[in-house]
């Protein structure tokens, strides 16, 4: 199967997850919403960071250029598949495919507030891809893995 062809079906299961959210009670009632630093292109510009407006509802992560025109002004939409603590000040995000992204936060509480519920967004993502033998991102960590291993 070709990376497009296999990216598609990816798309299209995480659209029928996040029809499934909306749909069903485990839906957390209040969405997670605040200005985060997102580093757009860490390989091309590793200290460039921009600043967004992040908003975390269920398992998606959304960042918006703007608060106020957030639903029109759409940079980035992950299912969150892993959310990690790296380096102090930075959450590493993993979406389905692979993709990684970063985001930093600098007071304390608002970050531990950010990863812990990054968290229970993946949880949620893995519960629910669980079905379907995991996350495709996951499941390309664990291939990549198990090859360093052996070899």
């Amino acid at each position: 199967m070709g990376p497009s062809l296999s990216r598609k079906l990816v798309e299209q299961e995480v659209a029928n997850f996040e029809l499934k959210l909306k749909q069903s009670a485990i839906n957390p009632a209040s969405q997670l919403t605040g200005w985060v630093y997102w580093q757009r292109d860490p390989r091309g510009s590793p200290n460039c960071w921009t600043k967004v407006f992040a908003v975390l509802d269920s398992a998606f992560l959304r960042l918006f250029q703007r608060e106020e025109s957030a639903p029109r002004s759409l940079l980035l939409q992950v299912a969150v598949a892993s959310a990690e603590e790296h380096d102090g000040r930075l959450l590493q995000v993993l979406d389905l495919v692979g993709e990684q992204l970063c985001i930093s936060l600098y007071e304390d509480d608002t970050f531990e507030l950010w990863e812990s519920r990054l968290k229970e967004a993946a949880d949620l993502t893995n519960a629910f891809f669980c079905t379907l033998e995991g996350p495709p991102a996951l499941k390309t960590m664990d291939r990549n893995q198990d090859a360093k291993r052996t070899s």
